[in-house]
């Protein structure tokens, strides 16, 4: 369960009873490597844009398969402090020109499509020639935004619609483990 306060204008999430579903390292790379494969199937990117945050590593990972350049921008819907914002917030963006370029748009969870729907869209109005993008997780329940039908989209994994644990975002990645390797256990 979640529950969204209201305080002077900004949210506070607080997760009380969500499922939590921990992944490690090498989970994370085997998806990773398969969907690379996947990928290669139908589309060579020429650049691959990492959704700053959640799409960092697993960016870094893919490019060790489909051998091109990673460029970063930046964008949130929530702040560090969990605080969510009325609209999303750019902060980093390119200066490369994509114009007739592959692109694929990398991010780690596609859990209400917001924050992709508005990369694509952004994107797009760099003119590349092909638009793509991939998740490591596609969280199986309804959206509120769609993916434009110009873009393809590939998925590593479908999952319900839990709080996903990746190794990066731990403060403590022995912890981390410990839990990944509890959660095989049950």
């Amino acid at each position: 369960m979640i529950i969204i306060f209201k305080i002077d204008n900004t949210y506070k999430q607080y997760i009380l009873s969500m499922s939590k579903f921990y992944i490690s390292y090498n989970e994370v790379h085997n998806i990773l490597h398969k969907l690379s494969v996947e990928i290669l199937k139908n589309y060579k990117p020429d650049i691959i844009i990492s959704i700053t945050g959640g799409g960092l590593v697993p960016s870094r990972i893919i490019r060790n398969y489909l051998k091109c350049d990673v460029l970063c921008v930046g964008v949130k819907l929530y702040n560090a402090d969990d605080t969510r914002n009325n609209e999303i917030v750019k902060y980093q963006w390119l200066e490369n020109n994509l114009e007739n370029k592959k692109v694929l748009i990398v991010d780690e969870v596609d859990d209400t499509r917001t924050t992709l729907e508005y990369v694509i869209k952004e994107l797009k109005k760099e003119n590349p020639k092909e638009l793509s993008c991939c998740v490591i997780h596609n969280k199986k329940k309804e959206k509120t935004c769609e993916i434009p039908s110009y873009c393809s989209y590939y998925v590593g994994e479908e999952t319900g619609d839990v709080w996903i644990c990746y190794p990066w975002e731990s403060k403590n990645i022995n912890e981390h483990q410990k839990n990944c390797d509890n959660q095989k256990k049950k």
